[in-house]
This record gives C-alpha cells, sequence and structure tokens, in this order.
C-alpha cells in the first residue's frame, strides 16, 4: 500500500471545515495543490468503528487528507513525518482560505484550470496520484460548494475579460419567452 503512517488529529481550522461539512475548495495556493491534492469529505460514522474506518478508507483512496465530518481530520503518506507534514498544510490551507474568505466582500482569487493542470502533473512526478489527471479544467476549479457563485475561469489570463460569445437568436427569443411566462406566474 501507498500509505504506509497515517496522522490523525484535530486541528481547529481544518476541524472547523469538517464540522460545517464543507471540503475545502481548490486552485487557491500552488502548494496545496502539490502537496495535498483535493482534500476529501467522509460522512460521519461513530468515531473507532468499523463502519468509520470503511468511510474513511474510501476517501482515502483518492485523498492523502481527508476530513472526517463532525470529527478531524486523517492524513496519510510514506512515513508518520510525512504524514504530520501534511497534516499541518491541511490546517495550514483551511485557516488561510477562511481568513481569505472574509477579506473582499468573500470574493476568492483562482487560479485557472489549465494551470491547475499543470500542478496535477508536477503532482504525478513527484510520485502522487491525482484522481483529477483526467478531469476537464473548468472541473478542477469548481468551488461551488464552498463559495456558491464561484465560477470557474477557463480562460488563460484570469484578468482578461471574456470573449463575447455570440448568441444564437432563435434561443434567446425562446428564453425571454419563457423567462415571460414564468414572471406573469409569479403576479
Amino acid at each position: 500500500p501507498k500509505a504506509k503512517a497515517c496522522c490523525h488529529a484535530h486541528p481547529p481550522h481544518g476541524t472547523a471545515f469538517a464540522v460545517a461539512g464543507v471540503q475545502p475548495p481548490t486552485c487557491m495556493i500552488p502548494e496545496a495543490e502539490v502537496f495535498l491534492g483535493q482534500i476529501g469529505l467522509a460522512e460521519y460514522q461513530t468515531p473507532g468503528t468499523p463502519a468509520n474506518a470503511e468511510v474513511v478508507g474510501n476517501a482515502a483512496v483518492d485523498h492523502m487528507a481527508v476530513l472526517m465530518v463532525n470529527h478531524g481530520v486523517i492524513t496519510w503518506g510514506k512515513d508518520i513525518e510525512d504524514s504530520y507534514w501534511k497534516m499541518e498544510n491541511v490546517e495550514a490551507y483551511c485557516k488561510t482560505v477562511w481568513v481569505a474568505s472574509q477579506l473582499n466582500g468573500g470574493s476568492l482569487l483562482t487560479i485557472t484550470g489549465g494551470q491547475a493542470k499543470e500542478l496535477i502533473a508536477l503532482r504525478k512526478t513527484l510520485g502522487m496520484d491525482d484522481k483529477r489527471a483526467n478531469w476537464k479544467e473548468c472541473q478542477l476549479c469548481d468551488n461551488a460548494d464552498f463559495h456558491p457563485g464561484t465560477v470557474c475561469r477557463v480562460s488563460g489570463d484570469a484578468g482578461a475579460p471574456a470573449p463575447s460569445a455570440k448568441l444564437d437568436p432563435e434561443a434567446e427569443k425562446l428564453v425571454q419567452q419563457l423567462t415571460d411566462q414564468i414572471l406573469a406566474s409569479m403576479k
């Protein structure tokens, strides 16, 4: 097995995400993408039970760090030092995301899906598998569960405005008709 050691703890910021049942967003800090990958979320089961071991084990297949809902965090690695280091990184990442979410009206900047693909490729060269390797670019940075309204950018230039889309006049007409009908039924 790839997991030679694990570390379990209750760090406050990582555990806060676990208690909220919120998977930390991706595509924000390159180090987290490379060294942690996507942080998993395992549903609540009574601690110490076979059911708990099963849900955590299933989540750990695709994640080197797993938040256990209403409990804490578990990480795995090649040895205990590696596992502990991942735990420290999970806590630092969750704290940074939480603090950043309080700034700038909650607007969090992300890297693009293309940039995330580069980091996943780097992760693979370091010997760490990532289930996201074959995901589409837009799937990589879909953080809508953490921050509703988050939009996945597809442009390589995060600051550039999106190109104007050519709209189908027939589709626009149909959308307007449906909108009018819905609004009329609400009166």
